[in-house]
């Protein structure tokens, strides 16, 4: 069966429920034994940890998504840059309560559109999406690069500039992906979707919150690197860009599963 398949239909398959995760978690290893191993190891490899929690969160996804053709690799980059994305503002929140709510406005912001919702700015979920070197777009680009894609900063900042143009907006997180390449949906209802699966299975690998970012990088790095000749590098770095700027803005309390994955 192939990696990757073409549908005639762009809609993914609806997630079946919670039971392959806890197949896949169990079946990629996720027991105490092999948690431990990589926990003694995280002092010589402290990406040892987050490279672990990749791989699952590319698995799962996969699974979420196959059928008997395979998987439409654009829905798996889009589900993972989505929910990535979503991981950079719950990241931030999440130092910004541990913080006692301390955070400058410079470090970060909500900002509310004409649709009575708010968005988050600011160098805190920056730093998850794009400003470090593990994160969420560092190892998409560097992914889409390795591959002979066309990337560079000044693509992301267009994204970015369209992004905080259009907030409030109908066209306000709606990939600017056209023809057969276009993901399946809207990283909105990816975010809804699957954020409460993938986020218990990087709960079951203890990664914390402010690096669960860096996870969905190296799942997206996995994804990228695995693509073949289906797909442009180049365009599979702009469906991350497209789906994981804008789901870095949405304000997480707009969904039910964010109480959860901020409960300890």
């Amino acid at each position: 069966m192939a990696l990757f398949g073409k549908r005639a239909s762009s809609q993914p398959q609806s997630p079946p429920g919670p039971a392959p995760i806890d197949r896949l978690i169990r079946a990629l290893g996720g027991n105490q034994k092999i948690l431990d191993s990589v926990r003694s190891d995280a002092a010589n490899d402290p990406q040892g940890l987050l490279r672990v929690a990749g791989a699952v969160l590319f698995d799962n996804v996969y699974q979420l998504t196959k059928d008997n053709r395979g998987a439409r690799i654009e829905d798996i980059l889009a589900i993972l840059a989505s929910v990535g994305g979503h991981a950079c503002i719950v990241g931030a929140l999440d130092m910004h309560f541990k913080n006692g709510g301390k955070t400058s406005q410079s470090e970060l912001t909500m900002l509310m559109g004409k649709d009575g919702i708010g968005y988050y700015f600011g160098d805190l979920p920056n730093r998850a999406l794009l400003e470090s070197p593990e994160s969420l777009l560092s190892m998409a680009l560097g992914a889409a690069q390795t591959r002979g894609g066309n990337v560079s900063l000044e693509k992301v900042h267009d994204v970015m500039r369209h992004v905080a143009s259009t907030i409030g907006k109908p066209e306000f997180g709606v990939p600017r992906i056209v023809g057969d390449h276009r993901p399946g949906d809207l990283p909105v209802n990816y975010i809804k979707s699957f954020s409460p699966m993938l986020f218990k299975a990087l709960r079951a690998y203890e990664v914390p919150l402010n690096k669960c970012a860096s996870a969905f990088g190296f799942a997206v790095y996995k994804a990228i690197a695995m693509v073949d000749k289906s797909l442009d590098p180049t365009i599979a770095a702009d469906i991350v860009t497209e789906c994981a700027v804008p789901a870095a803005k949405i304000d997480p309390a707009r969904f039910r599963h964010f109480g959860e994955i901020m409960t300890p």
